[in-house]
Protein backbone atom coordinates (compact mmCIF):
# COMPACT_ATOMS: atom_id res chain seq x y z
CA UNK A 1 0.00 0.00 0.00
CA UNK A 2 2.74 2.71 0.86
CA UNK A 3 4.17 1.58 -2.21
CA UNK A 4 1.37 2.68 -4.71
CA UNK A 5 0.74 5.94 -2.07
CA UNK A 6 3.55 7.40 -3.50
CA UNK A 7 3.43 5.72 -7.39
CA UNK A 8 1.03 8.40 -9.06
CA UNK A 9 3.01 11.51 -7.66
CA UNK A 10 6.03 10.13 -9.14
CA UNK A 11 4.33 9.56 -12.24
CA UNK A 12 3.56 13.37 -12.00
CA UNK A 13 6.70 14.37 -11.34
CA UNK A 14 8.19 12.36 -13.96
CA UNK A 15 5.47 13.57 -16.82
CA UNK A 16 6.71 16.95 -16.04
CA UNK A 17 10.15 16.54 -15.75
CA UNK A 18 10.13 14.79 -19.34
CA UNK A 19 7.78 17.41 -21.09
CA UNK A 20 9.83 19.94 -19.79
CA UNK A 21 12.66 18.48 -21.47
CA UNK A 22 10.97 17.84 -24.62
CA UNK A 23 10.19 21.74 -24.80
CA UNK A 24 13.95 22.38 -24.25
CA UNK A 25 14.59 20.08 -27.39
CA UNK A 26 12.34 21.02 -29.77
CA UNK A 27 13.52 23.76 -32.19
CA UNK A 28 12.15 27.16 -31.29
CA UNK A 29 11.49 29.87 -33.72
CA UNK A 30 13.95 32.85 -34.49
CA UNK A 31 12.32 36.04 -33.10
CA UNK A 32 11.60 38.35 -35.42
CA UNK A 33 13.53 41.77 -36.03
CA UNK A 34 12.13 45.57 -36.06
CA UNK A 35 13.38 45.40 -39.48
CA UNK A 36 10.92 42.32 -40.00
CA UNK A 37 8.24 43.10 -38.40
CA UNK A 38 8.14 46.90 -40.04
CA UNK A 39 8.08 44.72 -43.02
CA UNK A 40 5.32 42.64 -42.09
CA UNK A 41 2.86 45.44 -41.68
CA UNK A 42 -0.29 45.69 -43.63
CA UNK A 43 0.94 48.55 -45.94
CA UNK A 44 3.22 51.61 -46.44
CA UNK A 45 1.16 53.87 -44.05
CA UNK A 46 2.68 51.97 -40.94
CA UNK A 47 6.05 52.75 -39.01
CA UNK A 48 7.73 51.14 -36.17
CA UNK A 49 9.93 52.78 -33.66
CA UNK A 50 12.82 51.25 -31.42
CA UNK A 51 10.27 49.97 -28.58
CA UNK A 52 8.70 48.20 -31.52
CA UNK A 53 5.43 50.82 -31.21
CA UNK A 54 3.31 51.28 -34.25
CA UNK A 55 2.70 54.52 -35.92
CA UNK A 56 0.19 54.77 -38.81
CA UNK A 57 -0.10 57.99 -41.96
CA UNK A 58 -3.07 60.28 -40.19
CA UNK A 59 -2.57 62.92 -43.33
CA UNK A 60 -0.16 63.59 -45.88
CA UNK A 61 0.22 66.55 -48.77
CA UNK A 62 2.95 67.38 -51.55
CA UNK A 63 5.78 67.29 -49.05
CA UNK A 64 4.24 66.86 -46.08
CA UNK A 65 3.76 63.47 -43.98
CA UNK A 66 1.76 63.30 -40.54
CA UNK A 67 1.47 60.13 -38.74
CA UNK A 68 -0.44 59.56 -35.23
CA UNK A 69 0.99 57.06 -32.67
CA UNK A 70 -1.60 53.88 -32.68
CA UNK A 71 -0.44 52.70 -29.50
CA UNK A 72 -0.20 48.77 -31.03
CA UNK A 73 2.94 46.72 -30.16
CA UNK A 74 4.27 43.10 -31.30
CA UNK A 75 3.35 40.41 -28.92
CA UNK A 76 5.50 36.93 -29.30
CA UNK A 77 8.22 36.70 -31.50
CA UNK A 78 9.77 39.82 -31.59
CA UNK A 79 12.61 41.13 -30.28
CA UNK A 80 13.44 44.69 -29.57
CA UNK A 81 17.17 44.42 -28.65
CA UNK A 82 19.28 45.79 -31.00
CA UNK A 83 22.83 44.55 -29.36
CA UNK A 84 25.59 45.43 -32.71
CA UNK A 85 28.17 47.88 -31.73
CA UNK A 86 27.87 51.36 -33.17
CA UNK A 87 30.13 51.22 -36.16
CA UNK A 88 28.74 47.80 -37.35
CA UNK A 89 25.10 49.10 -37.17
CA UNK A 90 23.30 48.20 -40.44
CA UNK A 91 21.32 51.20 -42.17
CA UNK A 92 18.04 50.25 -40.12
CA UNK A 93 19.38 49.81 -36.81
CA UNK A 94 21.21 52.93 -37.21
CA UNK A 95 17.97 55.00 -38.03
CA UNK A 96 16.32 52.95 -34.90
CA UNK A 97 19.09 53.17 -31.87
CA UNK A 98 19.38 57.33 -33.59
CA UNK A 99 15.51 57.73 -32.64
CA UNK A 100 14.26 57.49 -36.04
CA UNK A 101 11.01 55.15 -37.79
CA UNK A 102 11.20 52.63 -39.99
CA UNK A 103 8.12 52.37 -42.98
CA UNK A 104 6.39 49.56 -44.25
CA UNK A 105 8.42 49.90 -47.38
CA UNK A 106 12.05 49.86 -45.66
CA UNK A 107 12.35 53.64 -45.73
CA UNK A 108 13.51 55.71 -42.96
CA UNK A 109 11.92 58.42 -40.81
CA UNK A 110 12.91 61.01 -38.55
CA UNK A 111 10.62 64.38 -36.69
CA UNK A 112 11.51 67.18 -35.61
CA UNK A 113 8.25 68.29 -34.20
CA UNK A 114 7.67 68.36 -30.24
CA UNK A 115 4.18 68.04 -30.01
CA UNK A 116 3.33 67.02 -26.37
CA UNK A 117 -0.61 67.10 -27.18
CA UNK A 118 -1.77 63.37 -26.50
CA UNK A 119 -3.16 62.59 -29.95
CA UNK A 120 -1.39 64.89 -32.11
CA UNK A 121 0.40 64.48 -35.62
CA UNK A 122 3.99 64.69 -35.81
CA UNK A 123 5.64 65.89 -39.24
CA UNK A 124 8.15 63.33 -40.60
CA UNK A 125 11.16 63.91 -43.06
CA UNK A 126 13.21 61.46 -44.90
CA UNK A 127 16.46 60.16 -42.97
CA UNK A 128 19.52 58.15 -43.97
CA UNK A 129 19.53 59.26 -47.49
CA UNK A 130 21.89 56.66 -49.70
CA UNK A 131 24.54 59.82 -50.62
CA UNK A 132 24.22 60.53 -54.56
CA UNK A 133 28.33 60.81 -54.45
CA UNK A 134 29.85 57.91 -52.85
CA UNK A 135 33.44 58.51 -53.48
CA UNK A 136 35.66 61.35 -51.68
CA UNK A 137 35.56 64.84 -52.74
CA UNK A 138 39.38 66.52 -51.94
CA UNK A 139 39.85 69.71 -52.53
CA UNK A 140 42.66 71.48 -51.21
CA UNK A 141 41.71 74.80 -51.83
CA UNK A 142 39.29 74.22 -49.21
CA UNK A 143 40.33 74.55 -45.37
CA UNK A 144 37.91 73.28 -43.11
CA UNK A 145 38.16 73.41 -39.54
CA UNK A 146 35.89 72.47 -36.46
CA UNK A 147 36.15 75.09 -33.61
CA UNK A 148 33.28 74.21 -31.09
CA UNK A 149 31.02 71.70 -30.03
CA UNK A 150 27.56 72.86 -28.15
CA UNK A 151 24.47 71.76 -26.83
CA UNK A 152 21.26 72.72 -28.65
CA UNK A 153 17.97 72.87 -27.19
CA UNK A 154 14.53 73.08 -29.30
CA UNK A 155 11.08 74.42 -28.04
CA UNK A 156 9.40 71.47 -26.24
CA UNK A 157 12.31 69.44 -26.30
CA UNK A 158 14.89 67.30 -24.04
CA UNK A 159 16.98 66.51 -26.65
CA UNK A 160 20.17 68.66 -26.90
CA UNK A 161 21.91 67.36 -29.66
CA UNK A 162 25.85 69.03 -30.23
CA UNK A 163 25.86 71.43 -33.24
CA UNK A 164 29.46 71.99 -34.73
CA UNK A 165 31.01 75.17 -35.34
CA UNK A 166 33.39 75.41 -37.90
CA UNK A 167 35.29 78.25 -39.84
CA UNK A 168 35.60 77.69 -43.59
CA UNK A 169 38.00 79.15 -46.29
CA UNK A 170 36.36 79.00 -49.82
CA UNK A 171 38.00 79.14 -53.26
CA UNK A 172 38.52 81.81 -55.00
CA UNK A 173 35.65 82.71 -56.97
CA UNK A 174 33.33 80.76 -55.35
CA UNK A 175 30.12 82.92 -53.42
CA UNK A 176 29.71 81.85 -50.21
CA UNK A 177 26.06 81.95 -50.38
CA UNK A 178 26.08 79.35 -52.36
CA UNK A 179 27.62 76.97 -50.23
CA UNK A 180 25.47 74.71 -48.44
CA UNK A 181 26.28 71.69 -45.99
CA UNK A 182 25.17 68.27 -45.22
CA UNK A 183 26.11 65.37 -43.25
CA UNK A 184 26.66 61.69 -43.80
CA UNK A 185 27.41 58.73 -42.19
CA UNK A 186 29.12 55.73 -43.38
CA UNK A 187 27.23 52.31 -42.57
CA UNK A 188 28.23 48.96 -44.18
CA UNK A 189 30.68 50.68 -46.65
CA UNK A 190 27.88 52.98 -47.37
CA UNK A 191 27.48 56.77 -47.41
CA UNK A 192 23.68 57.69 -45.98
CA UNK A 193 23.28 61.90 -45.71
CA UNK A 194 21.32 62.27 -42.49
CA UNK A 195 19.20 64.92 -42.59
CA UNK A 196 18.86 68.67 -43.87
CA UNK A 197 20.68 70.91 -45.95
CA UNK A 198 22.88 73.99 -44.18
CA UNK A 199 23.97 77.19 -45.33
CA UNK A 200 26.54 79.28 -44.40
CA UNK A 201 26.74 81.66 -41.50
CA UNK A 202 29.12 83.73 -43.11
CA UNK A 203 32.17 83.94 -45.62
CA UNK A 204 33.88 81.90 -43.35
CA UNK A 205 31.88 80.19 -40.68
CA UNK A 206 28.91 77.31 -41.12
CA UNK A 207 27.57 75.05 -38.34
CA UNK A 208 25.82 71.78 -38.86
CA UNK A 209 24.81 68.84 -36.58
CA UNK A 210 26.00 65.43 -37.40
CA UNK A 211 22.12 64.03 -36.96
CA UNK A 212 19.01 66.21 -36.56
CA UNK A 213 18.21 67.07 -33.21
CA UNK A 214 15.46 64.43 -32.57
CA UNK A 215 13.33 65.67 -30.22
CA UNK A 216 12.05 63.59 -26.72
CA UNK A 217 8.80 65.22 -26.73
CA UNK A 218 7.17 63.33 -29.47
CA UNK A 219 6.19 59.98 -27.70
CA UNK A 220 8.81 58.49 -29.63
CA UNK A 221 11.88 56.72 -27.53
CA UNK A 222 15.15 58.70 -26.60
CA UNK A 223 17.57 58.29 -29.16
CA UNK A 224 21.42 58.64 -29.59
CA UNK A 225 24.02 59.48 -31.89
CA UNK A 226 26.33 56.16 -31.99
CA UNK A 227 29.60 56.55 -32.65
CA UNK A 228 31.44 56.20 -35.88
CA UNK A 229 32.56 57.70 -39.53
CA UNK A 230 30.94 60.63 -40.93
CA UNK A 231 31.87 63.40 -43.29
CA UNK A 232 30.34 66.61 -43.93
CA UNK A 233 29.39 67.43 -47.12
CA UNK A 234 29.88 70.79 -48.91
CA UNK A 235 28.19 71.86 -52.28
CA UNK A 236 28.56 74.85 -54.23
CA UNK A 237 25.47 75.56 -56.77
CA UNK A 238 24.73 72.03 -56.33
CA UNK A 239 28.01 70.30 -56.73
CA UNK A 240 30.25 68.36 -54.85
CA UNK A 241 32.91 71.29 -53.26
CA UNK A 242 34.66 69.11 -50.90
CA UNK A 243 34.03 66.36 -48.64
CA UNK A 244 35.09 66.37 -45.05
CA UNK A 245 35.35 63.21 -42.98
CA UNK A 246 35.50 63.12 -39.44
CA UNK A 247 34.95 60.26 -36.77
CA UNK A 248 32.42 60.10 -33.72
CA UNK A 249 33.78 58.63 -30.33
CA UNK A 250 32.48 59.15 -26.79
CA UNK A 251 33.64 58.93 -23.45
CA UNK A 252 30.81 58.78 -21.36
CA UNK A 253 29.63 61.88 -21.74
CA UNK A 254 31.69 63.97 -24.01
CA UNK A 255 31.43 63.39 -27.42
CA UNK A 256 34.57 64.28 -29.29
CA UNK A 257 34.96 64.90 -33.04
CA UNK A 258 38.18 64.08 -35.11
CA UNK A 259 38.67 64.98 -39.05
CA UNK A 260 39.84 61.52 -40.52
Amino acid sequence: MRKGKWLVPLCVVLFFALAAAMLLLLPRSPLLSLYDYARSLPDESYFVDREGVVWQLSRSGTDRRYIKRTEERSGRGFSTHIGTADEELCAWEFALVSGGLLCRDGSFWYTRSASTTSGSALRIKPYLIEAPVQEAVDNDAVSVSFLSIARVGYPYSLSNWPEVSASCTLPEGVDWETVTARSAVLLEGTWYQTGEEKRMKSPDSLSFMPLPALPRATGLPIGRIPAGHYRLELYADGEPLCFLPYRITWEGTVITLTEE
